[in-house]
């Protein structure tokens, strides 16, 4: 025992480490250790998520956060923008909240890689371009959330407005003129045989205002003229501004077709099924993903939920929807409002391609 332990001491005296190779190892290891520092550091950057995006800006993740929280994306939404502007390295990124121009090229470049992608399946598409569009649906919203007007002055020619007057019900009006002290409006029924509200009463008015929301204000009859449909009524500066539209809705003209629907529940579900073969003809003249205006000659008023079928940029919509507005003008023509109560995600994607003017590039 002694013996080999001898021998083995003697065989280590005899095997010192060369000088010569300690100035390459200690560089060896140095390097070792500044790439094992340079992971760390890396990691610890990633992990907090400030991640340098192009040249000297940097997009520090929890301001991104907080501008996502503010517009209300989602988690799923948050992280597939991020990676959007990682991707294509994206200068002053948070802008994409304001400036409607850059979101519209960063979004549109994430749909065509989507379209160009060999590694997904139609449904992934599909619920890939939902995710890009709703973030685009949302932001916009968020935009218009400060916009609105105070006062009836405000107000443009053609605009539609429903006067109310207690006791003698709802009757639906258009704007002529706006003056300075008072706005001309006529009532639109054609069917109004009689003056139907006398100076100085009080009315109650409601309206929509294109790309914002609805309003209601008191007012009060001014004066008539000798068309018996014709009033003046007060200007306000206290409107009230409620229901804000939550799509973006756009004026088209194109054809569509509607059909009569039976709504029944079964098993706690709701089974929508076509009543009649009768197609209804009609010319869509306002589309948005929640629902869409359009007017006929044929419509009949009692058909509340309908499907609706029309083509965008040649590919076919349906959609079921429920008629919440409806008016009669001359030569038995109708305008009427159908709010959407089902409609497949593929068909929402196109509608909003449309309504964001993101074809015919990317279908």
């Amino acid at each position: 025992m002694d013996d080999r332990f001898k021998i083995f001491s003697e065989s280590f005296s005899r095997s010192p480490i060369d000088s010569k190779n300690i100035v390459p190892i200690t560089i060896l290891v140095v390097l070792v250790l500044l790439f094992i520092a340079y992971l760390v550091i890396y990691n610890h950057i990633k992990k907090n998520k400030n991640i340098k995006v192009f040249g000297k800006y940097r997009l520090k993740r929890s301001d991104f956060n907080t501008l996502c929280k503010s517009v209300s994306l989602n988690s799923e939404e948050n992280n597939a923008l991020f990676n959007l502007i990682v991707k294509y390295k994206i200068g002053f990124p948070l802008t994409c909240f304001t400036n409607a121009k850059l979101l519209d090229s960063i979004l549109k470049r994430g749909l065509t890689d989507i379209e160009n992608s060999n590694n997904m399946s139609e449904e992934e598409k599909i619920n890939n371009n939902f995710l890009l569009l709703e973030i685009k649906s949302k932001i916009e919203l968020n935009s218009k959330k400060n916009m609105g007007i105070r006062s009836t002055h405000f107000m443009v020619e053609g605009q539609k407005v429903i006067l109310f007057c207690r006791g003698k019900g709802y009757f639906y009006a258009s704007v002529k003129r706006i003056l300075n002290n008072i706005t001309i409006v006529e009532i639109i029924s054609k069917k109004v045989t009689r003056r139907i509200f006398a100076k100085n009463e009080f009315l109650k008015a409601y309206f929509w205002r294109e790309e914002d929301a609805g309003y209601t204000f008191e007012t009060q009859i001014v004066d008539f003229e000798e068309d018996i449909r014709i009033y003046h009524i007060k200007h306000s500066d206290k409107l009230v501004r409620s229901q804000k539209r939550k799509y973006r809705r756009v004026p088209l003209n194109i054809s569509g077709e509607l059909y009569q629907v039976d709504l029944k529940i079964e098993n706690n579900k709701r089974v929508y099924s076509l009543l009649t073969d009768k197609v209804v003809v009609c010319n869509l003249i306002e589309l948005s993903a929640g629902g869409l205006k359009a007017k006929s000659d044929t419509m009949e008023e009692k058909e509340g939920i309908v499907k609706v079928e029309f083509e965008i940029n040649k590919y076919p919509v349906s959609a079921i929807g429920r008629i919440v507005r409806f008016h009669h003008y001359a030569y038995g023509l109708k305008e009427f409002t159908i709010q959407f109560v089902k409609l497949k995600m593929r068909d929402k994607n196109l509608i909003n391609k449309y309504v964001f003017n993101y074809f015919p590039d990317f279908i």
